[in-house]
């Protein structure tokens, strides 16, 4: 009985550990699974701006507006300012507005971006999202585990107990036949005793009552012979 109440108690002990520590390292696999760090490289795009070049026929527009009269050097000051302020136009034009080739450029490396991350991310499920479900499937087949063990040691522990529970009733049944036993030769060595006394009693008294009546007739038979001789 105290065998099986002595070996129940660790065994639960050691249960509660490990269900604590399957908790705690419920909580925190996740700090412990080496994730890669992602890098990317950079990519860098010119955004500058494309330099126009205006391509005019300078001398053709001096000699025409030397024609309308203007002199040579009135007509290469004018033709040099219609060139300033094309070319100014056309530069804060190219401020505000992205050329078609820098656009594709630009697009083509975003695809790329994404291509990579996509890429990367693939590896990621494979390899870190792995890795944490085979964590999460070893720790599910040591509980289960951990369950048949520990039912297998309340199995066995309650076959001892059930065991210890009866040698001790037939140890208890035993001890009672014999206590049973010993009361009734008690019992009977006292009905003996009682029946000897009753016999020895019965005897004395008998006993007794020849040597009063011996008594008594010897004293009648002596007063009669003193009666007999006074008179």
């Amino acid at each position: 009985m105290a065998c099986g109440r002595f070996t129940v108690l660790p065994l639960l002990r050691k249960s509660q550990l490990i269900l604590e520590n399957y908790k705690n390292d419920q909580f925190s696999f996740l700090s412990r699974i080496p994730f890669r760090r992602m890098s990317y490289q950079k990519r860098d795009v010119d955004l500058s701006v494309i330099r126009k070049t205006l391509h005019c026929d300078t001398h053709a527009l001096v000699q025409q507006l030397q024609l309308r009269g203007f002199t040579i050097e009135q007509a290469e000051a004018i033709t040099e300012a219609l060139v300033e302020v094309v070319n100014m136009t056309l530069e804060q034009q190219s401020k505000e507005m992205v050329t078609k080739t820098q656009q594709e450029i630009v697009t083509q490396q975003l695809l790329a971006e994404i291509a990579a991350v996509k890429k990367d991310m693939i590896i990621l499920e494979k390899s870190e999202f792995s890795n944490l479900r085979n964590i999460t499937e070893k720790q599910s087949r040591d509980i289960l585990q951990l369950k048949d063990t520990v039912r297998d040691e309340v199995s066995k522990l309650e076959g001892k107990i059930l065991l210890d529970v009866n040698l001790e009733r037939g140890r208890t049944n035993e001890e009672f036949a014999d206590k049973e036993t010993q009361i009734s030769n008690i019992n009977n060595k006292i009905d003996t005793k009682i029946a000897d006394l009753r016999t020895t009693f019965e005897q004395h008294r008998n006993d007794v009552l020849k040597y009063a009546g011996g008594t008594i007739f010897s004293c009648l038979t002596i007063s009669l012979g003193f009666y007999r001789l006074w008179s």
